[in-house]
């Protein structure tokens, strides 16, 4: 997934106070005041927010690209279109793992 994909998925979520469940701001969703699965309030977790967003990605460049490059290196990487729909995504990891 790119960087500005990134950031605008995880800037735009919302989370439910009652139930925990992540609400993606996309579609149908967006619509949404409360939770669709329980009522609960929404709301922006502080990490989603642009500061929040910025020392993950921070984290990601030094502790998660060396995993990255050290699985390419031995041929076990398995790359995913993350720009795809949900659904889609989904169907090829799927495949991918089977």
């Amino acid at each position: 997934v790119s960087l500005k994909e990134v950031i605008k998925r995880l800037t735009k979520r919302r989370m439910c106070k009652e139930c925990g469940r992540i609400i993606p701001f996309i579609g149908e969703f967006k619509k949404l005041k409360k939770c669709n699965k329980c009522g609960g309030a929404l709301y922006t977790r502080k990490d989603d927010r642009i500061e929040g967003v910025r020392k993950r990605l921070a984290w990601y460049e030094t502790d998660v690209k060396p995993a990255i490059r050290y699985y390419q290196k031995r041929g076990e990487l398995i790359k995913i279109n993350g720009e795809q729909n949900i659904e889609e995504v989904f169907k090829d990891v799927l495949k991918a793992i089977k």
